[in-house]
């Protein structure tokens, strides 16, 4: 399985600010099923790219670099809410 770099450096920062895919689409001005398209593809160009990672407060360079293992299975895992999961 060949591992997408881009989608998991989107996903790992998306996760860190508390933003979906939506949100991002929203701040980008584009729908969400096409940044959805423009990530699972992995090969942005890189006018696309650099408005991705402004819109992300990041490098486009940080969005490229490979991933972990670790940081492929953190990007990836569900998110909950931290207070419902303290009242369990």
């Amino acid at each position: 399985m060949a591992v997408n770099h881009f989608r998991a450096r989107v996903a790992i920062v998306l996760r860190e600010k508390g933003w979906s895919f939506r949100e991002l689409a929203r701040r980008l001005g584009k729908s969400p099923p096409r940044i959805q398209d423009i990530v699972d593809r992995g090969d942005p160009k890189a006018s696309v790219l650099r408005e991705i990672a402004e819109a992300l407060g990041v490098t486009p360079e940080s969005l490229l670099e490979e991933v972990s293992e670790e940081e492929y299975g953190k990007a990836f895992l569900p998110t909950f809410d931290q207070q419902s999961n303290a009242d369990n």
